[in-house]
């Protein structure tokens, strides 16, 4: 089982009223799109997912002025959750 979860304990899970969604979701959206695909091989796991939301959601929230920090937990950092040709992402 993996867990990805908004924001850490006694943080609020912010708004993104330019995108009209949460930063979260936001990131997750992009991240499964291809946008995390750090190494490029149109291959996406949780760790790269991961790590992408992360940093996106927690650098947003700091130039929104809030502090938002999103976590995986997972016992299989490296599987595969999704497989996609790139096509859309210009890969």
């Amino acid at each position: 089982m993996t867990v990805f979860s908004a924001a850490s304990a006694k943080q609020i899970s912010s708004a993104w009223p330019d995108k009209k969604h949460g930063l979260f979701t936001y990131f997750m959206l992009k991240g499964l799109k291809g946008d995390a695909d750090a190494d490029h091989n149109n291959s996406l796991t949780i760790q790269e997912l991961g790590n992408y939301i992360k940093s996106n959601v927690s650098e947003t929230a700091g130039m929104l002025d809030r502090e938002q920090t999103p976590d995986v937990q997972t016992h299989s950092p490296t599987s595969i959750i999704s497989i996609y040709n790139g096509l859309e992402t210009g890969q």
